[in-house]
């Protein structure tokens, strides 16, 4: 299946999916009908049966069975405490909408500092706290995961422009990731890939800048209006990235909003 059908593939999974889920159950629909609505494959979604209860050791189908179970038997059932706790023993970031709240407000309260240089060097911010120390804080997840929120909200476009914004540890994942992205943003190109509905590319543009892709993508636009489920996709690209990574934006021509596309799928043929 593509990833228009699936939408949610391989996407973190958060409180709103979880909650998608259990409604689902209450509804009645069956195991298919609920992958459709949460974008998700019915594999996925009977291997996440184990975050919403206790789960049977080597049977994650058992664990499905007993969540649709619980379900039938208490409606009321607190799933999401089960779901927490499993989040909190892999150490995964439960998401959900007072964090996200809280992720917008911080963003929206502040500042680009005057330039990478001050966390670039490591030095500078020593001595006062961060907006991102205080998130991690208040939420109690790690200043990587933070960023990796953030671009999925589409409030920030990168880690660096995190790192900028809200600060990063000196000596942690965050300051050196953003630190190896600035190097290679200083070289990066950007392709702009119109692709039809099957995945062929209808147009392929190399561009100096993001800024210069995406008035490639506006000027194309009339053009590809013909093309109903025409997809645009607009990443940077460095020497020896090949054709796979992370897109930066994608969308559609007349709404502008698109499920991302995988490089790795298109039929340059």
């Amino acid at each position: 299946m593509t990833s228009r059908e699936l939408p949610r593939h391989y996407h973190v999974w958060d409180a709103h999916d979880y909650r998608m889920v259990v409604a689902g159950c209450l509804e009645g629909l069956s195991d298919e009908q609920i992958a459709v609505r949460a974008g998700r494959t019915v594999a996925a979604l009977r291997d996440r049966g184990g975050y919403f209860v206790d789960p049977v050791p080597g049977n994650t189908c058992a664990a499905w069975s007993r969540l649709r179970e619980e379900l039938t038997l208490n409606p009321e059932y607190d799933w999401e405490a089960t779901v927490r706790r499993r989040h909190a023993a892999e150490q995964l970031p439960y998401w959900d909408e007072a964090g996200d709240a809280l992720l917008r407000r911080t963003w929206e309260q502040s500042a680009p500092t005057a330039g990478p240089g001050r966390w670039l060097r490591g030095r500078g911010r020593r001595e006062s706290r961060t907006r991102m120390a205080d998130l991690e804080e208040d939420l109690g997840i790690h200043e990587f995961e933070i960023a990796k929120r953030l671009r999925y909200l589409k409030l920030a476009q990168n880690i660096v422009e995190v790192a900028e914004r809200l600060g990063a540890r000196d000596d942690g994942v965050l300051a050196a990731r953003a630190r190896m992205l600035s190097d290679r943003l200083a070289v990066t190109l950007w392709l702009l890939i119109v692709t039809d509905e099957s995945g062929g590319v209808l147009s392929c543009s190399l561009h100096p800048t993001q800024d210069a892709a995406v008035t490639a993508k506006d000027a194309a636009a009339q053009k590809f209006r013909k093309h109903p489920l025409a997809v645009w996709t607009i990443c940077g690209r460095s020497v020896g990235d090949g054709v796979i990574g992370d897109e930066s934006l994608t969308g559609d021509f007349d709404t502008g909003v698109a499920p991302v596309v995988n490089l790795d799928e298109l039929d340059f043929g």
